[in-house]
Parts: C-alpha cells; structure tokens; sequence
C-alpha cells in the first residue's frame, strides 16, 4: 500500500529559541512526502525571520503569513 502525503500544521508565537530545532526534527524524519505549512500569530522575536530563512531553503516548507 502506498504511504500518503503527510500535511503538517505549525503555528507559531515568539518561537525563535526552539524553532528550528523543531522544524529540523521534522526535516530528518525517515518519512519523505510530507509539507509543513507554517503561521505565526504575531511574534514579537526572531521567529518570523526564521520562518522565511527556513522555506527559502526548502520547498517543503511553506510560510502561510507570506502568502
């Protein structure tokens, strides 16, 4: 049986300390076929920069606040 595409919701709010560590969890995961979509709710720290590092260098990751 083929595996399905796996849709992975994050929601952010002044995450910088702990959100890349985070999101590299779930880029090293055995499992392929998955995007992470990703919304911060107003964040007064780094973590929209992050964000945007992050989906600027992966296709499978997808800042919703940009869109």
């Amino acid at each position: 049986m083929p595996q399905a595409k796996v849709a992975i919701l994050m929601s952010t709010y002044n995450g910088e300390k702990y959100l890349k560590e985070q999101v590299m969890s779930i880029v090293k995961q055995d499992y392929a076929d998955w995007h992470l979509y990703i919304r911060d709710d107003g964040s007064k720290d780094n973590t929209v920069d992050i964000i945007r590092e992050l989906a600027k260098h992966n296709k499978q990751i997808s800042f919703m606040n940009d869109g």
